[in-house]
């Protein structure tokens, strides 16, 4: 049998902790709090899904799984009530006694993470690690260096590429189709506030890859000649909890270890 605390023991480093936002509110949500207590606990069957969404949860339910890990968090700061789908939520978790664990930016960070499962997908070259403020006074936000194979590619390529890997329901981009791509930065889900944008700038990099992006944003990369390309916040992170739930198989084969693949919003006509 596998124990709460030796699994955790081992995801925590796969995503350290410390990569983590400052503000970002990962780890466990749903269960005991007490670490003393994980041992106490024997897994048989995880499921691990990018969004703890009522569909995820009801998967874990209905494969009596003990444990569900999830990339984005149940609850977020400011949180002032549990009503509607999120008291749904907590009630089929903890009636079901459930732990939800989180693992947010500390996986968008760490090697092998969410940004470095999205290069190793469209094939790009990573080149190095870069760290961007995250805003005046927050956590620095890293996002991931790299170039196309051959160091050169035409934006049009670029984009046929995350078309035929990503399969996104959009594609959307900012910049002359037939320009060059050189320097790139990788920055999953929604990770194009305009002050990144501007730091990419004064780094020298040509073009960026995330997965949603605000019109001021991408009016931003217009202007100053960023190509911006904006994959989709589902595409550009699933894959990554998809490689976290094979890492997870490989380390406790004796495990189920189930990944729940679902795009939550549905927003294409």
């Amino acid at each position: 049998m596998v124990s709460l605390s030796e699994f955790i023991e081992f995801l925590e480093k796969v995503a350290p902790p410390e990569l983590a936002l400052p503000d970002d509110l990962i780890g466990m949500q749903i269960g005991e709090s007490r670490r003393s207590e994980w041992a106490k606990k024997n897994l048989r069957c995880v499921v691990v899904a990018l969004e703890p969404s009522i569909a995820a949860i009801q998967h874990a339910v209905d494969v009596n799984a003990q444990l569900i890990i999830t990339h984005h968090p149940l609850f977020y700061k400011n949180l002032k009530e549990i009503t509607g789908g999120l008291s749904q939520k907590v009630r089929s978790l903890t009636s079901n006694y459930i732990s939800l664990y989180v693992v947010h930016t500390n996986w968008d960070f760490a090697e092998n993470g969410v940004n470095d499962t999205l290069i190793d997908l469209i094939g790009l070259v990573k080149t190095g690690v870069n760290s961007m403020e995250e805003e005046p006074g927050g956590g620095r936000f890293l996002t991931r260096l790299c170039t196309p194979p051959g160091g050169l590619m035409s934006l049009r390529m670029l984009l046929e590429i995350l078309n035929l890997k990503l399969k996104p329901q959009r594609l959307m981009y900012v910049g002359d189709l037939e320009s060059e791509v050189k320097n790139i930065i990788i920055s999953s889900g929604d990770g194009a506030e305009i002050h990144f944008l501007k730091a990419a700038c004064n780094m020298g990099v040509d073009t960026y890859i995330t997965g949603e992006a605000s019109y001021h944003s991408m009016l931003y990369a217009k202007e100053n000649n960023l190509k911006l390309i904006i994959a989709g916040h589902y595409e550009t992170e699933n894959p990554g909890m998809r490689r976290l739930s094979q890492i997870l198989q490989v380390e406790f084969p004796e495990l189920k270890i189930l990944f729940f693949d679902s795009q939550p919003v549905g927003y294409c006509y």
